[in-house]
């Protein structure tokens, strides 16, 4: 989400070497998203997948998530590698089988992590209903960090999940007890002015699940 290109390569999931059109690397343009190809890797239903990759040595990067700590996830060297994965992979897309739904994940703090609701009703499934979690550390609907609103994310990770049949929007709690709550130096910087009234989060949620039923995806 910076202002200037990234190039990434070696990346792996699984221990398997991914490419970009037959390429190790590539150059991502700001503001874009790549995919890799297609990997044989067969995954089982709450397996967990390791990912890596490699950053230019000495290259400066903003992530713009919370890491679980809470304490920030913004970094400014691109050697520290770990703390960086969490903003450069958006989604593995595994294909499975045979049908299944696939319900999105739109939410805030509350629903982010590995020991959230969403991993526990995963693992509750077991593979009969495909869960992609989209929440994100300090989520908004709105007004707050830099890639956390919702609604500016609704698009790219609810509509642009492969095989989303349901969608599943819980945010609003920030937006009117946190209001930008992160600046984009990625320091506390509550703002009253950003406080949104209950009427303004009804109405936004209403956004929400009117883009949901326009793309036939169910509650």
């Amino acid at each position: 989400r910076g202002t200037q290109r990234l190039r990434i390569s070696d990346v792996k999931a699984g221990g398997k070497v991914a490419t970009f059109g037959g390429l190790p690397g590539i150059d991502i343009p700001p503001g874009a998203s790549v995919l890799t190809d297609p990997i044989a890797l067969p995954v089982s239903a709450g397996q967990t997948v390791e990912l890596a990759l490699s950053l230019p040595e000495g290259g400066r990067l903003a992530a713009v998530e919370r890491g679980p700590d809470g304490k920030g996830g913004w970094i400014e060297e691109a050697g520290a590698r770990r703390d960086a994965l969490p903003a450069l992979f958006s989604a593995l897309d595994v294909a499975s089988d045979r049908a299944r739904p696939v319900a999105v994940i739109l939410s805030d703090t509350k629903s982010a992590g590995p020991g959230s609701w969403p991993a526990l009703l995963a693992a509750r499934k077991d593979g009969r209903l495909g869960i992609v979690n989209r929440s994100v550390y300090g989520g908004h609907l709105a007004l707050g960090p830099a890639g956390a609103s919702a609604l500016a994310r609704f698009d790219s990770d609810v509509l642009g999940t492969s095989g989303a049949s349901h969608a599943v929007i819980f945010a609003g709690n920030n937006d009117l007890i946190q209001p930008g709550m992160i600046g984009s130096s990625g320091r506390p910087s509550l703002d009253p002015a950003l406080m949104q009234s209950w009427g303004q989060v009804i109405a936004l949620l209403g956004q929400a699940a009117h883009r949901a039923r326009a793309a036939r995806l169910r509650p």
